[in-house]
């Protein structure tokens, strides 16, 4: 955007140069980090045993399930009920790694001693509700949940579209005719006295996340009834108990182990990295230090890039790049939004930046080929912030490279004179998945590794194009 107005590189009016940019690769953590989840996001299970670049995922989904409704009645007593299955499903969105791999998902049901709260967010990293008796387990490869599969239950025929199906005990489904007799049926509250909700898990092998979501996430009990008028004679039919959200608690822990990965091995130190690992939270973030521009002179500065590379790795075909974001981290480690990037982005009466203006910041890959392989690369917008460093009219700050869905982020708005502190918020789609008009907000998914300050080829660098006052 507005870069043919540019003018030409003749080295006489108008220079070329390229700034060393240092790059330091960090893991977040609980306190630089605090993401947490809701109901409306995409939600993800499974297990990631080996990715090559950064290491292993583990994906675990707590829920809960409601009262079919308030004083409900099953068509007959408990005794006159025959049980023909209990399935619980949730639908299916993506995903994200070797949906060829087998996983093996098994159902448990939470502890009563859990304070599962429907009005709370729990922090991805947090959550480890305690579990009792395993209710039921599916085992398949994640890739046929792109497909649809009738089953037939008594007389009705069901079709399942795009959902992860499991089929649970029959005694749990028992179970849940025989409170028929009790008052767990009263209410939703009563319900959960007696149920407290579903922890899903992926035991054994496995290389992907499913990417799931709660809307539409139910418990069916199939049965068949003896008809009230009609001795020996019985009709088919089924119970939903489904996720309501607001009313229904929910979970998603997602647990990163990088040990014995390339990633581990290059964080938290001061020694700088041929290599930027950058990761979806809870993740990882690379620190820039460009040394060269505090102690560059007054200038025009008609385009400054950040450019950042993606290293090749057979296993991008799996693990797909995110969108980046970059931020300035001051002395004290705060990190805040970068001065004059987002002027005419900002929208200070909803505190967010516009998705246009995070388009023009370049916080979407772009595609070449290097080698004969297809690589991403982002070439960022900092022209406003480097033309007000060269100008002393703010300070030459590190700054931070990480990729999330969601940032609520520090900026100062000024109005007469007068700075006023505000927090934005910044929404990024990190799913592949079309969301149409809506904005599918996903953890987990998304890694990149870039090439860092001191890569031998592929290097990331700032690029500035200036004239000299």
């Amino acid at each position: 955007m507005g870069q043919g107005l540019i003018p030409e590189v003749d080295n006489i009016h108008t220079f070329d140069t390229v700034v060393e940019v240092q790059t330091y690769n960090n893991l977040f953590t609980a306190l630089n980090d605090t993401f947490r989840t809701t109901s409306s996001y995409e939600q993800f299970l499974g297990v990631i045993n080996n990715d090559p670049l950064f290491g292993k995922t583990d994906a675990r989904l707590y829920f809960q399930v409601g009262a079919p409704s308030a004083k409900f009645m099953f068509p007959n007593v408990p005794s006159k009920l025959f049980l023909d299955s209990v399935v619980l499903t949730v639908p299916f969105v993506e995903t994200y790694g070797d949906s060829l791999v087998q996983q093996t998902i098994q159902a448990s049901e939470i502890s009563q001693s859990v304070d599962f709260k429907p009005d709370s967010f729990y922090n991805v990293r947090d959550v480890n509700f305690s579990t009792t008796s395993v209710l039921g387990t599916a085992t398949m490869q994640p890739q046929i949940l792109n497909d649809s599969t009738k089953f037939i239950y008594g007389k009705d025929t069901v079709k399942s579209v795009h959902n992860l199906r499991v089929r649970l005990d029959n005694s749990f489904g028992q179970r849940l005719m025989a409170y028929a007799t009790t008052n767990a049926y009263y209410s939703d509250s009563a319900f959960k006295k007696y149920f407290k909700g579903f922890a899903l898990e992926s035991i054994g092998g496995g290389n992907a996340a499913i990417g799931l979501v709660l809307s539409g996430a139910k418990l069916t009990l199939h049965y068949r009834y003896e008809k009230k008028d009609s001795v020996g004679k019985f009709d088919t039919t089924h119970t939903n108990f489904s996720f309501v959200s607001g009313i229904d608690g929910s979970a998603n822990y997602i647990g990163r182990d990088y040990s014995g990965f390339p990633v581990a091995a290059s964080a938290g130190d001061n020694v700088a990295d041929a290599f930027a690992y950058v990761q979806n939270t809870p993740g990882t973030y690379t620190l820039l230090k460009i040394p060269a521009l505090a102690n560059m002179g007054n200038r025009i500065i008609h385009l400054a890039q950040l450019q950042a590379e993606e290293i090749y790795d057979p296993s991008d075909t799996l693990f797909y790049a995110p969108r980046l974001f970059i931020d300035a981290v001051d002395n004290t480690g705060k990190n805040f939004n970068l001065p004059y990037v987002f002027n005419e982005f900002t929208d200070f009466t909803t505190s967010s930046i516009s998705q246009l203006g995070l388009l023009y910041f370049g916080y979407t890959p772009n595609y070449k080929t290097v080698s004969g392989n297809a690589i991403k690369y982002w070439n960022f917008n900092l022209t406003r912030y480097v033309q007000n460093v060269v100008n002393k009219k703010t300070s030459s700050y590190d700054l931070r490279l990480y990729a999330k869905p969601f940032i609520s982020i520090k900026d100062t708005v000024e109005s007469n004179f007068v700075k006023t502190p505000v927090n934005l918020t910044i929404s990024m789609n990190q799913s592949k998945v079309p969301t149409g008009n809506s904005l599918l907000i996903s953890p987990l998914v998304g890694r990149v590794r870039l090439g860092g300050g001191t890569h031998p080829t592929q290097k990331m660098k700032m690029r500035i194009v200036y004239s000299k006052i």
